[in-house]
């Protein structure tokens, strides 16, 4: 574990979401949406409190979109580029994956083991060939922090509790990881932030479609 991700669990208690999905019944729509253009974050004032947002560590990186769609995966950039050849690592891990749409992050680490932009930015753009070649010495990472579909159903109009608690089910290893998700503890998240010098964190409403 490096030093960046043993600060990532603070002393807090990550909230830890049902490993199951009761209610999957409900959600069937087996229409796989073309790319989905990501709702992006907007800077607040004050800090929001209270059971009804949840907050995560906003990793600092670009942001990406994982499909896996009848077997295919694919990664796209937040304006739909496809960008598969330039992180094999990631299409490698993502190929067990069952069908989905998952938003997120993606990010390479730098000696400290904290993400590091100026590192990612030698990652874009290059060549298939190159790409592979990097990626065994500045691996990159998809951070998951939402999925919008999976298996056929469309979770867009969702809580985003019940997204999450799809998210969970997923077995993410290797360049695939899951965003730690905080109920109430925005004050604390973003300090956490602050102290260690990453960029900020999301802070998002509990029942946010």
């Amino acid at each position: 574990m490096t030093p960046w991700e043993q600060h990532h669990q603070p002393v807090m208690r990550s909230w830890r979401l049902e490993a199951h999905c009761p209610y999957a019944a409900e959600m069937v729509d087996r229409v796989v949406p073309g790319f989905i253009s990501p709702m992006l974050l907007s800077r607040g004032d004050q800090v929001p409190s209270g059971p009804q947002w949840l907050t995560q560590i906003k990793v600092d990186g670009a942001r990406g979109q994982l499909r896996v769609i009848a077997g295919e995966v694919s990664l796209r950039t937040r304006h739909g580029r496809r960008c598969d050849a330039e992180f094999p690592e990631i299409i490698a891990d993502a190929s067990g994956l069952p069908d989905l749409i998952c938003d997120g992050e993606i990010a390479v680490t730098g000696p400290d083991g904290a993400p590091d932009f100026n590192a990612l930015r030698t990652r874009l753009g290059r060549s298939a060939t190159a790409a592979r070649r990097t990626a065994a010495t500045t691996p990159a990472t998809f951070y998951a922090f939402d999925i919008l579909w999976h298996n056929g159903s469309d979770l867009r109009g969702y809580p985003l509790s019940k997204r999450l608690r799809v998210l969970e089910t997923l077995h993410l290893s290797g360049q695939l990881v899951r965003v730690d998700t905080f109920p109430g503890k925005a004050a604390e998240v973003l300090e956490f932030a602050r102290q260690h010098e990453l960029e900020g964190a999301a802070v998002k409403r509990v029942l946010q479609a």
